[in-house]
Protein backbone atom coordinates (compact mmCIF):
# COMPACT_ATOMS: atom_id res chain seq x y z
CA UNK A 1 0.00 0.00 0.00
CA UNK A 2 1.68 3.44 -1.26
CA UNK A 3 0.69 6.57 1.07
CA UNK A 4 -3.22 7.07 -0.02
CA UNK A 5 -4.89 10.68 -1.01
CA UNK A 6 -6.05 12.17 1.88
CA UNK A 7 -9.33 14.13 1.29
CA UNK A 8 -11.78 15.92 3.22
CA UNK A 9 -15.65 15.84 3.57
CA UNK A 10 -17.07 18.66 2.67
CA UNK A 11 -20.31 18.28 4.20
CA UNK A 12 -19.12 18.57 7.75
CA UNK A 13 -18.43 22.26 7.25
CA UNK A 14 -20.46 25.39 6.11
CA UNK A 15 -18.62 27.23 3.47
CA UNK A 16 -18.49 28.11 0.00
CA UNK A 17 -16.46 25.70 -1.69
CA UNK A 18 -14.14 27.52 -3.04
CA UNK A 19 -13.34 29.14 0.26
CA UNK A 20 -13.04 25.52 1.57
CA UNK A 21 -10.72 24.66 -1.40
CA UNK A 22 -8.54 26.64 -0.30
CA UNK A 23 -8.79 26.26 3.78
CA UNK A 24 -8.60 22.36 2.88
CA UNK A 25 -5.07 23.04 0.95
CA UNK A 26 -3.79 25.42 3.98
CA UNK A 27 -4.27 22.07 6.39
CA UNK A 28 -2.25 19.76 4.12
CA UNK A 29 -5.10 17.83 2.62
CA UNK A 30 -5.00 17.15 -1.41
CA UNK A 31 -8.52 16.91 -2.06
CA UNK A 32 -12.53 16.84 -0.93
CA UNK A 33 -15.38 14.66 -1.27
CA UNK A 34 -18.09 16.74 -2.16
CA UNK A 35 -22.08 16.20 -1.68
CA UNK A 36 -23.93 15.99 -5.15
CA UNK A 37 -26.03 19.18 -4.53
CA UNK A 38 -22.84 20.93 -4.19
CA UNK A 39 -22.45 20.92 -7.83
CA UNK A 40 -24.38 23.62 -9.72
CA UNK A 41 -25.93 23.15 -12.92
CA UNK A 42 -23.17 24.60 -15.19
CA UNK A 43 -22.43 24.46 -18.69
CA UNK A 44 -19.44 22.73 -20.00
CA UNK A 45 -17.45 25.90 -19.77
CA UNK A 46 -18.78 26.52 -16.32
CA UNK A 47 -17.99 23.14 -15.14
CA UNK A 48 -14.29 23.82 -16.03
CA UNK A 49 -14.01 26.53 -14.23
CA UNK A 50 -15.79 25.09 -11.58
CA UNK A 51 -13.08 22.28 -11.86
CA UNK A 52 -10.29 25.18 -11.92
CA UNK A 53 -11.12 26.15 -8.28
CA UNK A 54 -9.61 22.78 -6.73
CA UNK A 55 -6.56 23.21 -9.58
CA UNK A 56 -5.67 26.56 -8.67
CA UNK A 57 -5.12 25.55 -4.93
CA UNK A 58 -3.53 21.85 -6.07
CA UNK A 59 -6.82 19.77 -4.67
CA UNK A 60 -8.21 16.92 -6.19
CA UNK A 61 -12.15 16.17 -6.45
CA UNK A 62 -11.86 12.92 -4.25
CA UNK A 63 -15.32 12.00 -4.94
CA UNK A 64 -19.04 13.13 -4.73
CA UNK A 65 -21.20 11.56 -2.11
CA UNK A 66 -25.26 11.25 -2.05
CA UNK A 67 -27.50 9.26 -0.36
CA UNK A 68 -30.82 7.70 -1.15
CA UNK A 69 -34.17 7.91 0.76
CA UNK A 70 -34.27 6.36 4.34
CA UNK A 71 -36.58 3.36 3.06
CA UNK A 72 -33.79 2.89 0.20
CA UNK A 73 -34.58 1.16 -2.47
CA UNK A 74 -37.43 -0.87 -1.40
CA UNK A 75 -40.50 -1.72 -2.55
CA UNK A 76 -41.49 0.79 -0.58
CA UNK A 77 -39.60 3.70 -2.03
CA UNK A 78 -40.04 5.50 -5.27
CA UNK A 79 -37.34 3.26 -7.01
CA UNK A 80 -37.70 4.98 -10.54
CA UNK A 81 -37.13 8.70 -8.34
CA UNK A 82 -34.19 7.46 -6.56
CA UNK A 83 -32.16 6.06 -10.21
CA UNK A 84 -33.08 8.73 -11.56
CA UNK A 85 -31.14 10.85 -9.05
CA UNK A 86 -28.20 8.32 -9.13
CA UNK A 87 -27.98 8.42 -12.57
CA UNK A 88 -27.73 11.66 -12.75
CA UNK A 89 -25.25 11.79 -9.76
CA UNK A 90 -22.87 9.45 -11.95
CA UNK A 91 -23.14 11.62 -15.13
CA UNK A 92 -22.35 14.82 -13.10
CA UNK A 93 -19.53 13.14 -11.83
CA UNK A 94 -18.24 12.09 -15.46
CA UNK A 95 -18.74 15.91 -16.34
CA UNK A 96 -16.37 16.86 -14.15
CA UNK A 97 -13.57 14.17 -14.04
CA UNK A 98 -14.87 12.81 -11.41
CA UNK A 99 -13.50 9.19 -10.15
CA UNK A 100 -16.29 7.91 -7.57
CA UNK A 101 -19.27 8.36 -6.11
CA UNK A 102 -20.00 7.43 -3.08
CA UNK A 103 -23.88 6.38 -1.76
CA UNK A 104 -25.48 5.55 1.57
CA UNK A 105 -27.64 3.14 0.63
CA UNK A 106 -30.06 3.14 3.55
CA UNK A 107 -31.94 0.87 4.59
CA UNK A 108 -31.21 -2.90 3.23
CA UNK A 109 -32.94 -6.48 3.69
CA UNK A 110 -31.36 -8.53 5.93
CA UNK A 111 -28.22 -11.02 4.88
CA UNK A 112 -27.79 -14.86 5.92
CA UNK A 113 -25.50 -13.61 7.74
CA UNK A 114 -27.75 -11.28 9.77
CA UNK A 115 -30.53 -13.82 10.58
CA UNK A 116 -28.03 -16.42 12.01
CA UNK A 117 -29.49 -17.15 15.52
CA UNK A 118 -27.00 -16.76 18.39
CA UNK A 119 -24.63 -19.89 19.71
CA UNK A 120 -26.11 -21.84 22.19
CA UNK A 121 -24.92 -21.42 25.62
CA UNK A 122 -22.84 -23.92 27.27
CA UNK A 123 -24.36 -25.86 30.21
CA UNK A 124 -21.44 -25.33 32.43
CA UNK A 125 -22.14 -21.49 31.64
CA UNK A 126 -25.10 -20.85 33.14
CA UNK A 127 -24.74 -20.84 36.79
CA UNK A 128 -27.00 -22.56 39.30
CA UNK A 129 -29.86 -23.34 36.91
CA UNK A 130 -30.95 -26.70 37.07
CA UNK A 131 -30.28 -28.64 34.15
CA UNK A 132 -30.95 -32.25 33.15
CA UNK A 133 -27.54 -34.08 32.31
CA UNK A 134 -25.31 -32.85 29.86
CA UNK A 135 -25.49 -36.45 27.83
CA UNK A 136 -29.25 -36.18 27.87
CA UNK A 137 -29.40 -32.38 26.04
CA UNK A 138 -29.67 -33.16 22.51
CA UNK A 139 -27.49 -30.75 20.06
CA UNK A 140 -29.88 -28.51 18.45
CA UNK A 141 -27.88 -26.98 15.10
CA UNK A 142 -28.17 -24.04 14.13
CA UNK A 143 -29.95 -22.36 11.46
CA UNK A 144 -31.01 -19.17 9.32
CA UNK A 145 -34.00 -17.93 11.11
CA UNK A 146 -36.45 -17.38 8.19
CA UNK A 147 -36.21 -13.22 8.37
CA UNK A 148 -34.65 -12.59 4.96
CA UNK A 149 -36.86 -10.35 2.64
CA UNK A 150 -37.28 -11.74 -1.05
CA UNK A 151 -39.55 -9.22 -2.52
CA UNK A 152 -36.97 -6.42 -1.27
CA UNK A 153 -33.86 -8.81 -2.07
CA UNK A 154 -35.60 -8.64 -5.73
CA UNK A 155 -36.17 -4.80 -6.09
CA UNK A 156 -33.07 -3.72 -5.03
CA UNK A 157 -30.68 -6.10 -7.24
CA UNK A 158 -33.07 -5.10 -10.21
CA UNK A 159 -32.56 -1.19 -9.32
CA UNK A 160 -28.78 -1.71 -8.79
CA UNK A 161 -28.48 -3.96 -12.03
CA UNK A 162 -29.71 -0.81 -13.74
CA UNK A 163 -27.82 1.82 -12.32
CA UNK A 164 -24.95 -0.41 -13.01
CA UNK A 165 -25.55 -0.69 -16.52
CA UNK A 166 -25.34 2.77 -16.42
CA UNK A 167 -22.13 3.54 -14.45
CA UNK A 168 -20.34 0.97 -16.97
CA UNK A 169 -21.91 2.88 -20.16
CA UNK A 170 -20.49 6.12 -17.88
CA UNK A 171 -17.23 4.33 -16.57
CA UNK A 172 -17.90 5.28 -12.92
CA UNK A 173 -16.71 3.60 -10.01
CA UNK A 174 -19.83 3.89 -6.89
CA UNK A 175 -19.27 2.92 -3.63
CA UNK A 176 -21.81 1.62 -1.10
CA UNK A 177 -22.19 2.08 2.58
CA UNK A 178 -25.56 1.51 4.82
CA UNK A 179 -26.32 3.69 7.82
CA UNK A 180 -29.22 1.44 8.09
CA UNK A 181 -27.60 -2.05 7.19
CA UNK A 182 -24.86 -4.47 8.05
CA UNK A 183 -21.84 -5.32 5.93
CA UNK A 184 -23.33 -9.08 5.35
CA UNK A 185 -25.89 -7.39 3.53
CA UNK A 186 -24.06 -4.87 1.48
CA UNK A 187 -22.15 -8.18 0.51
CA UNK A 188 -25.24 -10.27 -0.44
CA UNK A 189 -26.15 -7.11 -2.22
CA UNK A 190 -22.83 -7.12 -4.70
CA UNK A 191 -22.17 -10.32 -4.61
CA UNK A 192 -26.06 -10.64 -6.42
CA UNK A 193 -25.46 -7.54 -8.06
CA UNK A 194 -22.00 -8.39 -9.83
CA UNK A 195 -21.39 -5.39 -11.55
CA UNK A 196 -17.61 -4.56 -11.51
CA UNK A 197 -17.79 -0.94 -10.95
CA UNK A 198 -19.46 -1.04 -7.88
CA UNK A 199 -17.28 -1.25 -4.37
CA UNK A 200 -17.37 -0.46 -0.88
CA UNK A 201 -17.49 3.02 1.05
CA UNK A 202 -15.96 2.23 4.19
CA UNK A 203 -17.22 3.69 7.35
CA UNK A 204 -15.77 2.97 10.75
CA UNK A 205 -18.66 4.15 12.41
CA UNK A 206 -20.82 1.42 10.60
CA UNK A 207 -18.09 -1.36 11.98
CA UNK A 208 -18.72 -0.18 15.35
CA UNK A 209 -22.35 -0.97 14.34
CA UNK A 210 -22.17 -4.11 13.03
CA UNK A 211 -21.99 -7.56 15.08
CA UNK A 212 -19.50 -8.93 12.40
CA UNK A 213 -15.68 -7.67 13.57
CA UNK A 214 -13.15 -5.65 11.72
CA UNK A 215 -11.16 -9.00 10.48
CA UNK A 216 -14.19 -11.01 9.20
CA UNK A 217 -15.34 -7.69 7.63
CA UNK A 218 -12.30 -7.25 5.95
CA UNK A 219 -12.05 -11.13 4.95
CA UNK A 220 -15.38 -10.82 3.20
CA UNK A 221 -15.25 -7.11 1.45
CA UNK A 222 -11.62 -5.83 1.53
CA UNK A 223 -11.07 -6.60 -2.16
CA UNK A 224 -14.33 -4.28 -3.15
CA UNK A 225 -13.63 -1.45 -1.00
CA UNK A 226 -13.23 1.65 -3.12
CA UNK A 227 -13.24 4.22 -0.26
CA UNK A 228 -12.44 4.87 3.28
CA UNK A 229 -13.68 7.13 5.76
CA UNK A 230 -11.75 8.54 8.52
CA UNK A 231 -14.07 8.43 11.82
CA UNK A 232 -13.97 7.42 15.41
CA UNK A 233 -16.53 6.98 17.80
CA UNK A 234 -18.03 4.98 20.76
CA UNK A 235 -21.32 2.21 20.65
CA UNK A 236 -23.55 2.81 23.31
CA UNK A 237 -27.21 0.97 23.84
CA UNK A 238 -29.49 -0.45 21.15
CA UNK A 239 -26.01 -0.19 18.96
CA UNK A 240 -26.60 3.71 18.54
CA UNK A 241 -22.89 5.29 17.97
CA UNK A 242 -21.19 8.62 19.17
CA UNK A 243 -18.78 9.69 16.77
CA UNK A 244 -15.82 11.15 18.62
CA UNK A 245 -12.17 12.50 17.36
CA UNK A 246 -9.90 9.64 15.57
CA UNK A 247 -8.17 8.34 18.75
CA UNK A 248 -10.96 8.59 21.31
CA UNK A 249 -13.01 5.95 20.54
CA UNK A 250 -13.27 2.21 19.87
CA UNK A 251 -11.45 2.12 16.21
CA UNK A 252 -8.30 0.74 16.33
CA UNK A 253 -7.60 2.73 13.08
CA UNK A 254 -4.01 1.33 13.11
CA UNK A 255 -5.73 -2.33 12.51
CA UNK A 256 -7.76 -0.59 9.66
CA UNK A 257 -4.75 0.65 8.18
CA UNK A 258 -2.79 -2.83 8.58
CA UNK A 259 -5.89 -5.17 7.19
CA UNK A 260 -6.00 -2.02 3.78
CA UNK A 261 -2.62 -3.23 3.35
CA UNK A 262 -3.34 -6.76 3.33
CA UNK A 263 -5.52 -6.28 0.44
CA UNK A 264 -3.34 -3.66 -1.40
CA UNK A 265 -6.01 -0.46 -1.17
CA UNK A 266 -5.17 1.82 -3.30
CA UNK A 267 -7.92 4.79 -2.99
CA UNK A 268 -8.57 7.75 -0.99
CA UNK A 269 -9.07 8.21 2.72
CA UNK A 270 -11.00 11.10 3.79
CA UNK A 271 -11.38 12.63 6.95
CA UNK A 272 -15.10 12.75 7.85
CA UNK A 273 -16.20 14.98 10.86
CA UNK A 274 -19.35 15.32 10.59
CA UNK A 275 -21.45 15.60 14.18
CA UNK A 276 -18.20 16.88 15.76
CA UNK A 277 -18.25 20.42 17.06
CA UNK A 278 -15.11 22.70 15.46
CA UNK A 279 -14.99 20.48 12.49
CA UNK A 280 -12.03 22.77 11.18
CA UNK A 281 -9.66 21.95 14.35
CA UNK A 282 -11.47 18.35 14.44
CA UNK A 283 -10.31 17.74 10.92
CA UNK A 284 -7.21 19.31 11.45
CA UNK A 285 -6.48 17.08 14.72
CA UNK A 286 -7.89 13.61 12.76
CA UNK A 287 -5.48 14.36 9.84
CA UNK A 288 -2.43 14.77 12.01
CA UNK A 289 -2.96 11.75 13.96
CA UNK A 290 -3.93 9.41 10.68
CA UNK A 291 -0.50 10.55 9.44
CA UNK A 292 0.84 8.40 12.33
CA UNK A 293 -0.40 5.30 10.87
CA UNK A 294 0.11 5.63 7.21
CA UNK A 295 3.38 5.12 4.83
CA UNK A 296 6.11 7.76 4.73
CA UNK A 297 6.06 7.29 0.92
Amino acid sequence: MTRPIVGMAASAFDAVLAQLARTSASMGFQGLLVPTQQLPELSQTGKREWLRQFSNVNQLLVGFETAVSNQGLSPRADIQRELDALTEAIDNAVAVRCPLLCVDLGQLPPSPIDTMPPPPIPPELLGGLILPPRKSVAPVPAKPIDQRDSAFESTLDDALRALGSHADRAGCQVAFRSTLGSHGAILRTLQSVSCPWFGVDLDPICLLSDDQDLDAIFSSLGKLVRHVRVKDGVRGLGSRVQTCLLGEGKIDFAHVVANLISVDYRGPLTVDVMGLPNPLIAASLTLNRLNKFLPVT
